[in-house]
């Protein structure tokens, strides 16, 4: 009943209890199989069998019928495949045998690994019938092979490459679509994938967040890296698009406070009614209008200080419709693999496996970073990235690099205010970007309110 391609003595990695725990779940919770594509890739079973309901399951969603078991099982029966199976009666068990699908994601994971493993078994095996079948074969031709099936492998099987004539024709008819609807670069508009800052100046200069982008923002430890995720996350819920905020740092309350005092233009302290509110009428209205704005918001947030890359993405795909994805930030995800005492090598591995992620998913991604000071302890932007960043991978992934910059008061060496103010002259540094000119943006930071706004 195996599909594997190769007959051995020895039976190749594979786990079917593993393989019927992941079916049952998605009959319990059919929503979740999105998220399932995404761990098990193609063709993870071992068993044909399994094989065969997942690809029932697979054509129930995408008619946009129930993957529930008597649905499975009609469209198995009308196939002939159901005694292929096992029966009705194995596949009703599956679902009955499964109390619960909170491990789906673990189990995905082991399942995929199997499939990853039986590939590997059979590349190289394919490698060695090359070498039989023709003993004067160039080795260096076969290592080339051997490396194509491998990263086949980690591709998920797909050829990720495409011509350049089929991608430009994509683009030219996203030009031409624009051309066609702003005749005045005055009217200038993002395409529908693109994601705006929300701060005009730096969107004329930027032109957004495009879907494949990955974009960085850094300041220095409470210097506002937070706030301006935010203002970007407000800027396209506003704009009607779907946003997932993965938080290491904040939990959703906390996170909501600050979305609240931003939209309503007061403070934590007046908002929770720790300070009086300015005697003006129509504030406590604008407090009200702001959270009913957010109530309608299809913004979401997690909070998990323990985030790994993987993590973070197999959360956005099981958010449906998510059109930016924010982290923040950086340096508090765990690593994949412990480096020891190498924090350089260790936040460069988290930003390379970031970088791979507008790609992936299809959807720009924004993540905060915290800056260091220069040696001399000022706040200021640094002649080299990496000095600035603690690593050269901001540089050579990020698509858009920016830095918040708090503007050094007269007669002080840090940078810091020489007294408590909510309100602080600061500027957003384009630092780096692939597509134009890089250049800094005077701005206000108001941090009571948790704003951003350029100057005139």
């Amino acid at each position: 009943m195996a599909n594997h391609r190769y007959v051995t003595d020895r039976i190749p990695p594979q786990n079917p209890e593993l393989e019927q725990a992941v079916l049952g779940a998605l009959m319990l919770e059919p929503s979740l199989l999105s998220a399932a594509q995404g761990y098990l890739g193609l063709n993870p079973f071992y068993l044909e069998g399994h094989t065969l309901i997942w690809e029932s399951i697979l054509r129930l969603r995408a008619k946009a019928l129930p993957c529930d078991t008597t649905s499975i099982l009609a469209d198995l029966r009308t196939r002939g495949e159901l005694d292929a199976v096992g029966g009705a009666g194995y596949v009703t068990a599956l679902a009955n045998t499964v109390p619960t699908a909170g491990y789906l994601e673990h189990h995905c994971r082991q399942v995929k690994e199997k499939a990853d493993l039986r590939r590997i078994l059979d590349a190289t095996r394919q490698i060695g019938d090359s070498v039989y079948n023709d003993p004067d074969a160039d080795p260096l031709e076969l290592a080339a092979l051997a490396r194509r099936k491998l990263d086949e492998i980690t591709a998920g099987g797909k050829n990720e490459a495409v011509l350049l004539g089929d991608a430009g024709k994509e683009a030219a008819k996203d030009a031409e679509f624009l051309r066609a609807q702003f005749r005045d670069a005055k009217e200038w508009q993002p395409s529908p994938s693109t994601v705006l800052f929300g701060l005009p100046k730096l969107d004329h200069l930027t032109g957004g967040i495009e879907a494949d982008m990955f974009a960085i923002v850094g300041s220095y430890a409470s210097q506002g890296k937070t706030t301006f995720c935010l203002q970007v996350a407000r800027a396209a819920a506003r704009a009607h698009k779907v946003v997932l905020v993965c938080s290491l740092e904040e939990s959703p309350a906390r996170i909501w406070r600050r979305v609240v005092c931003a939209e309503a233009g007061v403070s934590v302290g007046q908002l929770v009614g720790r300070e009086e509110l300015p005697e003006r009428q129509g504030w406590e209205k604008k407090i009200h209008d702001a959270k009913e704005r957010i109530a309608g918001w299809q913004f979401y947030v997690r909070y998990n200080p323990q985030f790994k890359v993987r993590d973070i993405s197999a959360l956005a795909r099981r958010v449906e419709g998510v059109a930016l994805l924010i982290v923040d930030y950086c340096q508090l995800i765990h690593p994949e693999k412990a480096y020891r005492d190498n924090k350089v090598a260790e936040l460069e591995s988290i930003v390379q496996d970031l970088h791979a992620l507008p790609a992936d998913l299809g959807i720009p991604v924004l993540a905060a970073s915290q800056m260091r000071r220069q040696g001399d302890g000022k706040y200021r932007v640094a002649n080299n990235l990496e000095r600035m960043l603690g690593t050269g991978a901001y540089e050579r992934e990020g698509d858009i690099v920016l830095g918040l910059i708090p503007e050094t008061p007269k007669g002080t060496d840090t940078g810091m205010p020489t007294a408590p103010t909510s309100v602080v002259d600061c500027a957003i540094s384009v630092l780096k970007q692939r597509t134009g000119a890089i250049a800094n943006i005077p701005c206000s930071w108001n941090k009571a309110c948790y704003n951003f706004k350029e100057k005139e």
